[in-house]
């Protein structure tokens, strides 16, 4: 599977681009999208999950404009996005059955698998509980759970450990870690530590433009700096300020 941007633009105003002529091509594995607020993270983010269009340039699935995809290519897409507005009233289960309706799954189909998400993500013992009542870990955690619904090979997951404490940000990675086998998972953030050791390869965007990019690896063997290389030291190396 590919998922190629080409050459993607987004103004929201004229002569101010939130994203500049953005050109990437995505395979399995975990990429972390990484950039302070206003870099363009959450406008990519955007225009892959369709919830708006590019002002110029392509998106392509497998080499087929998603565009042209509809209804299929967004069976593709898990998304997790930043804002944790759930159903404080529906327990995670009926959250999870409203979701994949939505998807267009029948409640047979969608039964085989959400209760293996919910055991998944951690959220077994509380699956029956009104979401009103989760920690703010627990809450990503649900959200992470209905990105999942679906089985997509796309996971998109934007700013997923704002606002969680520092041992739950560790236990959140180590899940995302553990599901993304055979999936594509991009990963928008401005926090360094959480890609330092989850990303295999990390996008460094600025201004809408990609200042650079690598595996880990590549990173670190054309590193310039003083001392040991790390994703923290290249990203001050570049200008940008981490939280």
């Amino acid at each position: 599977m590919e998922l190629r941007a080409d050459q993607l633009s987004k103004e929201y105003r004229k002569g101010n681009r939130a994203l500049d002529a953005f050109s990437y091509s995505f395979h399995e594995g975990i990429y972390g999208l990484l950039g302070p607020n206003g870099a363009g993270k959450s406008t990519l983010m955007g225009i892959i999950t369709t919830g708006f269009p590019a002002t110029s340039g392509k998106l392509l699935y497998d080499g087929t404009e998603i565009g042209k995809m509809g209804k299929e290519y967004r069976r593709h897409i898990g998304y997790m996005p930043q804002q944790q507005k759930l159903y404080e009233d529906f327990s995670l289960a009926r959250f999870l059955y409203y979701i994949a309706s939505l998807k267009g799954m029948k409640r047979a189909e969608a039964a085989k698998s959400i209760d293996a998400i919910i055991r998944d993500v951690n959220l077994w013992e509380v699956r029956g509980d009104a979401i009103g009542t989760y920690s703010g870990g627990m809450r990503q955690r649900a959200l992470l759970a209905q990105a999942l619904v679906g089985n997509p090979d796309i996971l998109i997951l934007d700013e997923p450990t704002v606002g969680l404490d520092p041992k739950e940000r560790v236990n959140f990675r180590e899940l995302v870690s553990r599901i993304a086998k055979a999936k594509t998972v991009i990963i928008a953030t401005h926090i360094v530590s959480d890609l330092e050791k989850l990303a295999s390869e990390i996008i460094f965007l600025n201004h809408g433009k990609i200042v650079k990019s690598g595996t880990l690896a590549e990173l670190y063997e054309n590193y310039e700096g003083e001392g040991e290389p790390s994703v923290e030291k290249i990203y001050m190396e570049l200008g940008m300020e981490s939280r």
